[in-house]
């Protein structure tokens, strides 16, 4: 079992306060991995708190709570992926595009006990986090599929997907049209483990760091440990 909880430092990390619940648990097992992002662009914008809800292996669902007085409070839980199924989306995964669009990126399947093979595809939101809908592209991959998916946008537009996979690389693919279709996955370049890879902007210079483990190895568990942790820009 477990909750959300949060800490505050008020001098850049070197120290922090007490712990403060900021979600309890009213799932089965637990609540779990948590994301914050600016619904929109505006000054004084809501802070949403997005957060997973498992209920059983068949049942695993994404909701935001929004804040408007810098995450004191929280409004009541808007439910995000309004569709039976297993939905994972890592820690810090929601991204806002400059069309202000939202996105959650998600691995789901029908059962993760039974079943055991993701698709990727995103669900977006036009209005700051009011309501939802899912994409109409689906990203598919062999054996267990195309897991933990990250988005980012270009600075063209254009929104890459990379995603952890059971192949000797991590694998990407392009949406044109805000994360609602996305091209053929292909092989990224970038060995790796069955592991989540994350994929940042530099904010002084607007390049890409990628954050990730670089190491496969073929028919060990997982094709490799989530050791060592690499950037590369």
């Amino acid at each position: 079992h477990a909750r959300l909880v949060s800490r505050y430092s008020r001098d850049q990390g070197k120290t922090w306060e007490p712990k403060r619940v900021l979600q309890e648990n009213f799932g089965g097992p637990n609540v779990m991995s948590a994301s914050f992002v600016r619904l929109s662009s505006a000054e004084n914008s809501p802070l949403g708190m997005f957060y997973l809800v498992k209920n059983s292996h068949d049942d695993l669902d994404v909701w935001l709570r929004t804040s408007h007085d810098e995450a004191k409070s929280f409004g009541e839980p808007i439910l995000v992926t309004d569709q039976p199924g297993y939905h994972v989306m890592n820690n810090d995964r929601v991204a806002r595009l400059s069309s202000g669009r939202l996105l959650c990126p998600v691995a789901w399947t029908s059962d993760v006990g039974k079943e055991n093979h993701f698709v990727s595809f995103c669900y977006f939101s036009d209005d700051d986090g009011e309501t939802w809908q899912a994409g109409e592209g689906r990203i598919d991959l062999p054996k267990r599929g195309a897991m933990e998916p990250e988005v980012l946008e270009q600075k063209d537009g254009r929104v890459p997907m990379i995603m952890r996979t059971q192949l000797p690389q991590i694998h990407a693919s392009n949406s044109s049209d805000d994360g609602n279709t996305w091209s053929p996955p292909e092989p990224w370049g970038v060995g790796s483990p069955e592991s989540p890879a994350t994929l940042r902007r530099i904010p002084s210079t607007g390049d890409l760091v990628l954050i990730w483990n670089p190491g496969f190895e073929q028919g060990t568990d997982h094709n490799g440990k989530r050791t060592p942790l690499a950037a590369a820009i």
